[in-house]
């Protein structure tokens, strides 16, 4: 059991008996997000040593499907959910170990399209562990944008 103390107050979670799904070998980041529309919870998780993305898809009751996979490029390192062709529908980007990124759109169904390679310049070439972060463009509703750190 979980407990937290804000101010004078106390409040505490119990937590249901832990549940493992299968993913890839070495998983080293997850993103979350509504992959298929109907308001629950999805996960999307990188798996470094497989290159790819697990997608598990939530039931609504606390448990998920099980994965499909999704290559990515080599050595991914971090994973962001975010709408970034402005179809207002999630898609995924996945960092990877040599500042590359691969782009994966979501069809709005859970499912995602191919991958779609972009190098982040050769500037960006000796990164060794890119994290990822979504951000609106300043002049929003323009598309999301990408920053590789």
């Amino acid at each position: 059991m979980g407990s937290a103390t804000l101010g004078a107050s106390t409040f505490a979670e119990t937590l249901g008996t832990q549940v493992t799904y299968a993913a890839g070998t070495n998983p080293t980041a997850v993103a979350i997000g509504d992959f298929n529309g109907d308001g629950v919870p999805d996960m999307a998780v990188l798996n470094g040593a497989t290159n790819n993305i697990s997608v598990l898809l939530g039931n609504g009751n606390g448990t998920c499907q099980a994965q499909v996979t999704y290559a990515v490029g080599g050595s991914p390192r971090g994973v962001q959910a975010a709408d970034f062709n402005s179809d207002g529908i999630l898609d995924l980007v996945a960092a990877d170990n040599s500042g590359a990124a691969s782009v994966l759109l979501g069809n709005g169904n859970g499912t995602f399209g191919a991958k779609t390679d972009y190098t982040a310049g050769s500037g960006a070439s000796g990164v060794w562990s890119p994290t990822l972060m979504a951000t609106a463009s300043p002049t929003w509703p323009h598309p999301i944008k990408m920053v590789m750190t």
